[in-house]
């Protein structure tokens, strides 16, 4: 009989684990920090958290005050969407006779030293079932959700991706950008796959260039696109890469630093080149 879906499970960072739950109602939404607080306080609540039944320590305690732990999410497919970290705020009431009849839905104070936006949360219900298998899932959904999208990319790390080495040129699929956001997460799914992460705003891309060594430099950047319609424009001119907005002008000043290359390919018009070509 297959296991119930447990989204979160949570561990102590002595590796003692606590307990697990179905959802975390209360984690993506927008609050405003104390300005006293340096990790702001979010008012959760745990549904369907389950107890692990080897916890015991606190058995005979009505008030508790637990340490910090480690929060992993993961779809359906046991593949991980993040790691979180953060604990109750304060001391809590303890219930462990309530907690060991079964499952039940806990309302608490939580600090979380980072939380998921309500985009990214949205990205994993698209992720219940699977990670990306394609590349370019991301093109048709809204500019909030492909914020999201990236954020989640980036938060879900690299840690297990496989990179792609040698020498070849790297093709990166210029067709669905169309700003910043796009722009990275079409660099990420050219270096590492679908679903990779390469960078969401200069600065980041300026670490991995210089300080990460377990990863490529994308010395070869082929830029795919299709030709603009209409014709007044010319082939490339409006690339994102080409524009004359301050997140291009950086991203250009970044490549010719660490002598990345960047070549226009125009496939629309190789296929033509190729169609004509072609011996009957």
């Amino acid at each position: 009989m297959p296991q119930p879906y447990r989204k979160f499970t949570f561990t102590f960072d002595s590796g003692e684990r606590f307990g697990s739950c179905e959802e975390i109602v209360g984690l993506g939404e927008r609050i405003s920090a104390d300005p006293e607080e340096e990790t702001p306080i979010t008012a959760v609540t745990l549904v369907g958290f389950e107890l692990d039944k080897h916890f015991t320590r606190c058995s005979r305690r009505t008030r508790v005050q637990l340490e910090s732990m480690r929060i992993v999410a993961q779809n359906r497919k046991g593949q991980q969407l993040t790691e979180l970290y953060g604990a109750p705020s304060g001391t809590i009431d303890w219930r462990q006779r309530e907690f060991e009849q079964g499952k039940v839905d806990w309302e608490l104070d939580f600090l979380f030293s980072s939380r998921p936006s309500a985009e990214a949360l949205q990205v994993w219900k698209l992720w219940e079932n699977g990670l990306p298998l394609r590349a370019n899932e991301w093109v048709d959904l809204s500019a909030e959700l492909q914020s999201g999208w990236l954020e989640a990319v980036r938060i879900k790390g690299y840690s297990e991706a496989e990179y792609v080495r040698g020498d070849a040129p790297i093709e990166i699929d210029m067709r669905g950008v169309r700003d910043r956001n796009t722009f990275f997460l079409a660099l990420g799914e050219a270096m590492i796959g679908p679903g990779g992460y390469y960078g969401h705003e200069a600065l980041s891309l300026d670490d991995l260039l210089c300080c990460e060594p377990g990863l490529p430099a994308p010395d070869k950047l082929v830029l795919v696109y299709d030709l603009p319609s209409g014709g007044d424009t010319r082939p490339g001119e409006d690339l994102f890469l080409n524009q004359n907005t301050k997140e291009a002008r950086e991203l250009r000043r970044l490549f010719d630093k660490y002598g990345v290359t960047l070549t226009p390919i125009d496939r629309t018009s190789q296929a033509v080149y190729r169609k004509e070509n072609e011996s009957p």
